[in-house]
């Protein structure tokens, strides 16, 4: 299963330089893949999305796949349990860590049974202020891929 965070969502368009035909497209996949259990993410991604783009076109469509991610959360004793595995994840000055809410519902699927658990983020590389999601996935023993690779994928 593949879990997609907010950084990626948000690169869709700049990755097929705005082209929307081509973002739909690749929407209409994902809803695909949401609704067979092949790709989910925490209500926090919706949110975080909608704090970033103004886009009514990718609100829209988060709005109705939210709708079908099973599960939509799960308890936060599993972020907590992800940061035991990486606690400098956490930003101590931001007011939201919705990537750690990321890591804490694939960290879930992963430790429940599905060892193939993928993280797609764009949230990679040295960061000033905390580790990036990309390395506190593999600090918890969890895959991650880049939204390119993620796309040849699917």
């Amino acid at each position: 299963m593949y879990v997609i965070d907010s950084s990626s969502l948000l690169q869709l368009s700049g990755h097929f330089g705005g082209h929307e035909p081509s973002v739909a497209a690749v929407l209409d996949k994902l809803l695909d893949l949401i609704k067979a259990n092949e790709v989910g993410f925490p209500t926090s991604v919706v949110r975080d999305c909608r704090n970033f783009n103004q886009s009514t076109f990718l609100g829209a469509w988060l709005r109705a796949a939210a709708s079908h991610v099973k599960p939509q959360d799960v308890a936060y004793t599993w972020q907590e349990q992800a940061v035991d595995n990486c606690p400098d994840v956490v930003d101590p000055d931001a007011e939201t860590n919705d990537h750690v809410d990321v890591l804490g519902y694939a960290y879930c699927l992963h430790q429940n049974g599905d060892p193939s658990v993928v993280v797609v983020t764009e949230d990679r590389g040295d960061l000033p202020t905390r580790t990036s999601l990309a390395d506190a996935c593999g600090a918890s023993g969890m895959g991650e891929i880049d939204l390119g690779e993620f796309l040849t994928r699917i």
